[in-house]
């Protein structure tokens, strides 16, 4: 039996909510590492046309930031996940989690 091929990332989704009061707090890691993720990839940031969200794209891999509040981004997520017919299996998602010291990360 052949040993089946790693998952490949193909969507990154940061975390965060929005509006001003939250944009430098520890609650928009998410959308802070993929501001800085973007940055290094040389991508802009697009208003997605099927959810609510903005996306970036290199290649096969797309990058996202619901604009919905945390307890809500799982359907921009879902509805960009569909559009780009992206498998659970093949995303990561960044967030802050509290129980986790500041600046500890785990994947």
């Amino acid at each position: 039996m052949a040993e089946s091929e790693p998952n490949q990332i193909r969507l990154i989704a940061g975390l965060g909510n929005p509006g001003p009061e939250y944009q430098q707090t520890r609650h928009n890691i998410g959308f802070m590492v993929l501001d800085q993720l973007a940055a290094d990839l040389g991508l802009s940031w697009d208003k997605s046309s099927k959810a609510e969200a903005v996306v970036a794209k290199s290649g096969d891999l797309v990058l996202m930031k619901p604009l919905a509040f945390m307890n809500h981004s799982g359907f921009p997520i879902v509805a960009v996940a569909q559009f780009y017919k992206i498998d659970p299996n093949d995303m990561l998602i960044v967030f802050d989690d509290f129980a986790l010291p500041l600046g500890r990360l785990r994947m």
